[in-house]
């Protein structure tokens, strides 16, 4: 429970010795000294309290930019511009998930940033798209693959919106888009937690 300047003044007040000269009474001049003192161990508890929220990036907001950057970010897949929630999103991820390599995992990573995908799976008997496949790995190298037989069971094809429409929410700021266009984002976050020998391409609708 918080504790307010009220409370705090009546425990000081019952802590005073028995006698005329020491009246319990919160219009006294002892309980008017208390008053004018307690603001600030009220703020001192609340800062406590607070504490308890910075000690996590899930609900950290005063070490918001201390969090950042013992986590890493921004990084290259979520830089300067992302909006807060973006970041705040960015910190929970990095302190929090462990990743798979299973579609599923990658659909839910997806979601969590606002996109809608599914994944086509590819195999020998079920070869993907003919010709050479771009391939971006995490550090930003870009060349190109032809795959063939057992090679398809690596690829995916990840099938996502062009846009997307996101409801702003607390505590985002004015001003923030409402709309995002492109998908740096999600290509790069879904390499950053691929293994090396997966090769994703992306189709847009």
């Amino acid at each position: 429970m918080a504790l307010t300047i009220e409370t705090l003044r009546d425990v000081l007040l019952a802590s005073l010795p028995n006698g005329p000269m020491w009246p319990r009474a919160g219009d006294s001049q002892w309980g008017l000294l208390f008053e004018a003192i307690a603001p600030e161990f009220v703020e001192i508890d609340e800062l406590d309290q607070q504490l308890i929220k910075e000690m996590s990036p899930h609900t950290a907001s005063l070490l918001f930019d201390e969090w950042e950057a013992e986590l890493g970010l921004p990084d290259a897949c979520h830089g300067e511009g992302q909006t807060y929630n973006q970041r705040h999103f960015a910190m929970k991820e990095r302190y929090s998930t462990i990743g798979r390599q299973d579609k599923q995992f990658f659909i839910d990573l997806a979601a969590r940033l606002g996109y809608t995908i599914t994944i086509d799976e590819f195999s020998p008997s079920n070869p993907g798209p003919a010709g050479n496949l771009e391939v971006v790995k995490q550090n930003g190298e870009t060349f190109h693959v032809s795959p063939s037989g057992d090679e398809w069971n690596y690829v995916w094809r990840v099938n996502a919106p062009s846009t997307v429409n996101q409801p702003r929410q607390y505590p985002s700021q004015y001003g923030e888009p409402y709309t995002i266009v492109g998908n740096d984002l999600l290509e790069c976050t879904l390499r950053q937690y691929a293994h090396e020998h997966r090769v994703l391409i992306f189709a847009y609708v």
